[in-house]
């Protein structure tokens, strides 16, 4: 409901943090470690990480994703009039 009193171009700076949010959270789903191995070995680029940093280098960038879309941006908060 916080979102409500905000200007319309506070709330569109936080509709695309959140867009980029599940972006991050689409294309680095752990799932998607081998696709993107076998990806990046086809065009001839061999990935210097074993399959655990691999693994765990994609869990990072997918909970960053999930902070990025789950938290609220306390800055536009502050920034919005008080009525």
């Amino acid at each position: 409901m916080r979102s409500v009193h905000l200007f319309e171009g506070y709330r569109r700076a936080v509709r695309v943090r959140q867009k980029l949010g599940v972006a991050l959270m689409l294309i680095f789903m752990p799932i998607n470690g081998p696709l993107w191995r076998m990806g990046l070995s086809e065009i001839g680029y061999e990935v210097p990480l074993g399959d655990f940093q691999g693994f765990a280098l994609t869990l990072v960038l997918f909970a960053v994703g999930g902070i990025l879309f789950i938290l609220p941006d306390k800055k536009l908060e502050k920034m919005a009039p008080k009525e």
